[in-house]
């Protein structure tokens, strides 16, 4: 999802061909813009691939992944777990 359906909650057409739309002098100007933006918008994809790539080393590096076997005993937190009651201090411990 874009930022802009994100924040408008429909799609942005941008006409990336403006040259069938506004003058030729207004045209050339619009497509450098364009250029312009497609150019750092490839940057900051990049950027932003690195900075994944970053975080996943740096994630990877101190995780250890749990196995566990049948018949294990672990550890439960009943935060997300609903019983009949309404009151934790009335469940059963």
């Amino acid at each position: 999802m874009t930022p802009y359906k994100a924040l408008f909650g429909v799609k942005a057409n941008n006409p990336w061909n403006v040259k069938d739309i506004v003058p030729k002098k207004e045209a050339l100007m619009a497509s450098k813009r364009i250029k312009q933006i497609r150019i750092r918008r490839e940057e900051l994809e990049k950027h932003l691939l690195d900075a994944q790539a970053i975080q996943k080393r740096y994630y990877n590096k101190g995780h250890m992944p749990k196995e566990f076997e049948i018949g294990d005993e672990v550890l439960l937190s009943i935060k997300n777990i609903r019983t009949k009651y309404i009151k934790k201090k009335l469940d059963y411990r």
